[in-house]
C-alpha cells in the first residue's frame, strides 16, 4: 500500500505548497504511514525546514520531547 501513497512527486508538491503558503507557520501534516511521515520529514528537512515525523512507536519519552519541542516553536513542521 505504501507505493500507492508514497509518491515522490506527491510528496514534493506538499513540500512546496507549504513553502508557497503558510512557510512562516508552525504545521502538523497527517500521513499515511509511518513511512510517510518519515519521507515527508526528510522532504522538508532537505528544505532547510525543521521537521520531524512523530508516531506511536516512538518511546513516550521521545514522542514527548518532540511535541514539547514543536509546541515551543523549535520544530516548524
Amino acid at each position: 500500500m505504501d507505493d500507492k501513497i508514497v509518491v515522490t512527486e506527491r510528496n514534493q508538491l506538499i513540500v512546496d505548497t507549504w513553502l508557497q503558503y503558510v512557510k512562516d507557520k508552525r504545521t502538523v501534516v497527517f500521513c499515511a504511514s509511518v513511512k510517510h511521515a518519515e519521507k515527508i520529514a526528510a522532504l522538508f528537512q532537505i528544505a532547510g525546514i525543521t521537521a520531524v515525523s512523530v508516531s506511536g512507536g516512538m518511546k513516550t519519552s521521545e514522542r514527548n520531547e518532540q511535541l514539547a519541542k514543536f509546541a515551543n516553536g523549535e520544530i516548524k513542521i
